[in-house]
C-alpha cells in the first residue's frame, strides 16, 4: 500500500508541476509547515481531516494578514473510488474550496468541492498526461494562471443549492416533518430539541472531543446500542 501512495504522491507532484501551482506563491504541501496568518484552520484541517496533499489559493500563505490567504483547491490522493468519494464528502462538508483533484491508481479525478460527490466524477487517465503530451482540454481551465483569472471562474459557477449548509437545513427540515407526522402528539419545540441534540453529538464525533466506542457503550436494555445508526457496527465495543 505504501507503494502505492508513493506513486500517487508522485503523480500528482507531476500534475502540480504541470498546472505551475510551484510557480511562486499560492502553493502549501502537507510536507511543509504552513507560515501564514490567515486560515490556519483550514488548511490544518484540509491536511489533518481530510488528508490532503496540498492546498492551492490565492495570496501568499507567507506574507502579512492584510494579503491573506484563501484556498481554492485541493489536491489529494485516492486509493479507490471509495476513497475517493469520502475524502470528497469531507471536503464537502467543510464547504471552503471549490475545485478537487484526486489522484487514483486509475485517474486524476476532476470533482466541484462545493457540491456533494457525484456517481461519476470527471476524470483524465493518466496515459493522458504523460510527460510530452499536450494538456488535457479538461485541465485547460485549471492551470495556475486560469484559476488566477476572473473569467474562468464563470466555468465554476456553483449551485447554492449543493452547498453543505443548504443540504443539512434542508435535511433538518424534512427530518422534522417526517418526526411530527409519525408522531403528532409531540410538539414542535420537543422535535427541534432531539434533533439538536443529535447534531451537537455528531459534532462531538465529528471533532474527535467523544469516540466512537463511547456511543457504542451506550444501551438502552444492558444489551441492544441505544444509537445504532450513530455508530457503525464494526465499531462497536472497540476502545481507542
Amino acid at each position: 500500500m505504501q507503494e502505492v501512495d508513493d506513486d500517487l504522491s508522485g503523480k500528482l507532484e507531476a500534475i502540480i508541476a504541470r498546472l505551475g501551482y510551484d510557480q511562486g506563491p499560492g502553493l502549501v504541501r502537507a510536507s511543509e509547515p504552513y507560515e501564514g496568518t490567515t486560515r490556519r484552520h483550514i488548511v490544518r484541517q484540509a491536511f489533518q481531516i481530510i488528508g490532503a496533499h496540498a492546498v492551492f489559493g490565492f495570496g501568499s500563505p507567507g506574507q502579512m494578514p492584510a494579503s491573506g490567504f484563501t484556498p481554492v483547491l485541493y489536491l489529494c490522493t485516492a486509493r479507490d473510488s471509495l476513497d475517493a468519494k469520502h475524502i470528497h464528502r469531507l471536503v464537502w462538508s467543510q464547504g471552503v474550496a471549490p475545485l478537487l483533484l484526486i489522484a487514483t491508481p486509475d485517474a486524476l479525478e476532476i470533482r466541484r468541492g462545493l457540491a456533494p460527490p457525484p456517481d461519476r466524477p470527471q476524470s483524465v487517465s493518466w496515459n493522458k498526461l504523460e510527460l510530452g503530451a499536450d494538456l488535457p482540454a479538461e485541465l485547460a481551465s485549471l492551470t495556475a494562471v486560469a484559476l488566477r483569472s476572473s473569467i474562468v471562474w464563470r466555468d465554476f459557477a456553483v449551485d447554492r443549492s449543493c452547498r453543505v449548509d443548504k443540504a443539512l437545513l434542508q435535511g433538518i427540515v424534512e427530518l422534522s416533518h417526517s418526526l411530527h407526522t409519525e408522531q403528532p402528539k409531540l410538539d414542535r419545540s420537543t422535535i427541534h430539541a432531539a434533533i439538536g441534540r443529535f447534531l451537537y453529538l455528531y459534532i462531538l464525533l465529528d471533532r474527535g472531543i467523544i469516540k466512537p466506542f463511547w456511543i457504542g457503550e451506550i444501551t438502552s436494555d444492558g444489551q441492544s446500542p441505544a444509537c445504532p445508526t450513530v455508530i457503525p457496527p464494526e465499531s462497536r465495543g472497540l476502545h481507542k
